[in-house]
């Protein structure tokens, strides 16, 4: 009984939203059906599920948005037996003006043990942004990104492993997120992304020059110079086995620096070392 309460109280959030007329009649008619015919083979509307829970809600001085996972029933026609039975939805209510809208979140991941955070504030939006965080596949952190765009509530972005975003300037949001070198495959945390507030298309670079500062040992012999003073250097080969770290990794140039166990410096090239260095195999 609880369950079609709150399938109800779900269908009547949905039918005040702003969502296309096309949308709107699709899931009415939908509604309709399942209470005149609640045949398992009928057509399901977007929002119609078997049972609802509330994963988290955020209470705004002029909102209130919730974050709701509809599941199907185990043995319902709708369920096809993928490993995720269920789609979450988030819910923003406008206090003053009384109205509800609503959308289906992209991410089908189950939202156990995820977070929820409100970024208009911060990031300079004038309705509700929120970031829905989360673990996805391999435990990567995932954060999927939902407000409006142009009077229509949708998710605007999905970002895996972010660090950090701020806003930039009228159409343009920035920051860095985390990513794996190509050298010892270590996790860094500058590689810098940039989001169009145009069209929320999501551009991400690694970085030109980037500091590593991690410890390794080589795998075979490494040939390059080995600097004597700031100006001189000789040729030199790491023998198979030295323990050394990586230091700064100039990648439009291919250049890479290393710091050997007398704390000289090593210049050497990226083809030079690739799978040369012991590295990271944690996925």
């Amino acid at each position: 009984m609880k369950a079609i309460l709150i399938c109800i109280f779900t269908v009547l959030l949905y039918s005040c939203n702003n969502n296309s007329p096309a949308n709107r009649t699709s899931f009415s008619d939908s509604v309709k059906n399942k209470v005149t015919d609640s045949t398992e083979d009928e057509k399901r509307g977007p929002f119609d599920f078997d049972s609802y829970k509330e994963e988290g809600h955020i209470d705004l001085k002029n909102y209130l948005v919730r974050i709701i996972s509809g599941h199907f029933d185990a043995d319902s026609a709708s369920y096809s037996g993928e490993g995720f039975p269920q789609r979450n939805l988030l819910i923003v209510r406008d206090k003053k003006m009384g109205r509800f809208d609503t959308t289906l979140m992209e991410t089908t991941d189950y939202l156990d043990n995820s977070s929820f955070v409100e970024m208009s504030d911060s990031l300079h939006f004038k309705r509700p942004l929120i970031q829905v965080n989360w673990y996805g596949d391999s435990d990567i952190p995932m954060s999927e990104f939902l407000g409006y765009s142009h009077d229509t509530l949708k998710t605007l972005f999905t970002l895996d492993n972010i660090v950090s975003i701020m806003r930039k300037d009228e159409w343009t949001l920035t920051g860095f997120m985390s990513g794996r070198d190509e050298i010892i495959y270590q996790p860094e945390d500058d590689y810098p992304f940039t989001v169009s507030l145009e069209d929320f298309t999501v551009e991400s670079e690694p970085p030109p020059v980037q500091y590593i500062g991690w410890r390794t040992k080589t795998l075979e012999p490494v040939k390059g110079f080995k600097m004597i003073t700031i100006k001189d250097s000789i040729r030199y080969t790491v023998k198979k086995g030295i323990e050394l770290r990586v230091d700064t990794f100039y990648r439009s140039a291919g250049r890479v620096i290393l710091i050997l166990p007398d704390s000289s410096k090593f210049h050497t090239t990226f083809e030079e070392v690739k799978l040369k260095l012991e590295s990271n195999s944690a996925g």
